[in-house]
């Protein structure tokens, strides 16, 4: 149990669970949300763990009362025959203002008109809004013979969903959490795996739950096919909102007219636009004009409707990448793949900032957290409650001290970024200075310069900014045409921080796992000094066989006569290599083919030096890899 999980489990008992239970649950292929199936599996647990006989009373459960889809007439019928019948659904409720009735919807039965009575809508106010996960209990009043239609009734709902949190508490247990325990925790959190990210790619998959925390914040991710951008919306938090690429209209964000119902906007914390390169908008160009005024002021306005809301809007957009696993746009523009109506400059200055998701690994089975997390249904409702507090923003406002940041929507934008990390990472404001700017100030103004960077591409109005902050080398992370010249750019270690015994313990342990491979890494490193040449060269050739079994479980076929080149391609292409193994592969393949045409002037003792750390680096990280993934 790694440390953070003791400590997980030892201030917040009942609201954690092992992520990876529910896989192991009798779920079936049933489509509810990671944090419904948590709450149902916690009623099964046996010290934590899930039983046989709690297998089978979850998928006993689930057989009950989750019928599948195809299976909503025989339930129609069941109600039409006076049976009582106890569905788990998610239940909403649309209020008429013209008829001044409530109608509850019934997905599964595809019902729009269901009566509800006003207790049940006390108790759970999230019908109105987001709808609420439970068990309903349904029955039949037929037609009457004053020609009332026959009408399914709700007697009683019972929620799945957590009921109230202490918010003061779980700020306190913070502190006794360091912060790379904590982001792990959270990481967990989310589903995904901390152990095989690196820190840098924890921090961008919580940025993506930036928008969750902090009332208003725009973004838009851009990655290819595969990366999980929409899973968190889908399961982590009841809040959000995934409306799938195709047709959007004004009327289902903002206010629809005809029914007199409110838009999605009003009625979740985010609503996020999936595959946002195929959606197509009205012709009237009415939902853009409103989505410029709504991210601009909050405000919105149909007809005689007018309201407000603190939603964000996130947009997932999938891109191809180039043999360098850089987007193949960058330098003409990357938002050039979007839809005409959304690829208007004072549209794309509106959104807060630009999340590379370009730069996580694709999902594998390693990627879903085996670690243990919060349970979905709470950790949603902590990053719903923790919005409503402007303690910190105030606190990012007089804190944030920024350089070459004289555009008020470039502030707005740092500062709403900024003080959702420091709900998400010090959510107890315990912070230095330092660690604010370093774990909240920098990734925001890493995010609005990248939206600084592609409007400057997309309209030469908009002038080159350089974004920085006082007294901290906040040099964002921006995006090359080409990988780093210097080898050492890829990795965070040197040769000459590396002791002896310890190199020789690693390369020991690599040729235990791979002899072929871990035999000439050795052979590398005993002439990188005096050959590097040929150093190299026995470099590339370890690195070219550990690629091919690491294609071979990854993409699940014999990668045969390809090259190394070859198989670099395609691993880039389907985003299953991080970006600094990806780029330290390519830097050793085109310095071997300096070597191997014979010009040693090209390549130096201590290129040949890193390309020994950057193989082993690659080798620990293929272990991973192959190791988990086959019978090896």
């Amino acid at each position: 149990m790694e440390s953070f999980e003791q400590k997980a489990c030892d201030n917040f008992g009942e609201v954690v669970i092992r992520k990876d239970l529910i896989r192991q649950a009798g779920f079936g292929a049933r489509a509810i949300p990671t944090y419904v199936g948590e709450w149902i599996l916690s009623d099964y647990l046996v010290d934590g763990q899930i039983t046989d006989a709690g297998r089978a009373e979850v998928s006993a459960f689930i057989g009950k009362y989750l019928p599948q889809k195809g299976q909503k007439n025989e339930v129609k019928n069941r109600l039409v025959n006076m049976e009582t019948v106890a569905l788990l659904d998610d239940y909403s409720v649309a209020v008429n203002l013209q008829t001044g009735i409530r109608h509850l919807r019934v997905p599964l039965l595809d019902l729009q008109d269901g009566y509800i009575n006003n207790a049940l809508v006390e108790q759970n106010p999230l019908l109105l809004t987001s709808g609420v996960w439970g068990v309903g209990e349904l029955f039949y009043i037929p037609p009457d013979e004053n020609g009332n239609k026959g009408q399914v009734w709700m007697r009683d709902l019972e929620p799945f969903q957590i009921g109230s949190i202490d918010v003061a508490y779980y700020k306190q247990a913070r502190a006794r959490f360091s912060l790379e325990e904590w982001v792990d925790l959270l990481v967990s959190s989310m589903g995904f795996n901390p152990v095989i990210h690196t820190m840098r790619q924890k921090m961008l998959l919580l940025t993506r739950i930036v928008p969750l925390v902090e009332p208003r914040t725009n973004l838009v991710e851009l990655a290819p096919k595969g990366t999980g951008k929409s899973f968190v919306f889908d399961n982590v938090s009841r809040y959000a909102r995934v409306m799938p690429g195709g047709s959007i209209s004004a009327p289902a964000l903002f206010h629809n007219n005809a029914r007199q119902t409110p838009g999605l906007i009003t009625r979740y914390d985010v609503v996020v636009l999936d595959e946002v390169q195929s959606v197509t908008g009205d012709s009237t160009g009415e939902l853009v004009a409103g989505l410029k005024v709504y991210l601009e002021s909050g405000r919105f306005s149909r007809g005689n409707t007018a309201g407000t809301s603190e939603a964000g809007l996130v947009l997932l957009g999938n891109i191809q990448l180039d043999e360098y696993r850089r987007p193949i746009h960058c330098d003409t523009g990357i938002f050039s793949h979007f839809p005409n109506f959304l690829r208007e400059t004072a549209y794309i200055d509106r959104l807060h900032g630009l999340l590379p998701g370009w730069e996580l690994p694709r999902v594998t089975r390693q990627t879903p957290s085996s670690c243990i997390g919060f349970k979905g249904d709470f950790f949603s409702e902590v990053l719903h409650q923790l919005r409503a507090s402007t303690a910190f923003a105030d606190f990012a406002s007089h804190s944030a001290r920024l350089t070459g940041c004289d555009d008020l929507r470039d502030q707005k934008a740092i500062i709403r970024l900024a003080s959702g990390f420091l709900k998400l990472l010090y959510p107890d404001m315990g912070c230095s200075e330092a660690d604010f700017a370093q774990y909240c100030l920098r990734p925001a103004v890493e995010l609005r310069q990248r939206i600084r960077d592609e409007l400057h591409k997309m309209d030469p109005e908009f002038a080159r900014v350089e974004i920085g902050i006082e007294g901290v080398n906040s040099a964002p992370t921006v995006i090359e045409s080409a990988p780093p010249d210097d080898p050492a750019e890829l990795l965070d270690e040197t040769p000459s921080e590396e002791g002896g015994s310890d190199l020789a313990a690693r390369i020991a342990h690599v040729e235990a796992l791979f002899p072929a491979v871990g035999s000439e890494i050795r052979r590398a490193n005993e002439l990188s000094a005096s050959t590097p040449d040929a150093a190299l060269l026995a470099t590339r050739r370890a690195l070219e066989q550990l690629l091919k079994q690491v294609y071979e479980v990854l993409v699940g076929r014999d990668p045969g006569r390809m090259s190394l080149f070859e198989m670099l391609s395609e691993l880039n292409e389907y985003n299953y290599l991080p970006e600094p193994i990806a780029q330290h592969l390519h830097s050793v393949r085109t310095l071997g083919n300096i070597a191997a045409h014979g010009d040693s002037s090209g390549v130096t003792s201590d290129d040949a030096a890193m390309a020994v750390l950057g193989a082993l680096r690659t080798a620990e990280w293929a272990e991973g890899q192959i190791l988990l993934d086959s019978p090896r």
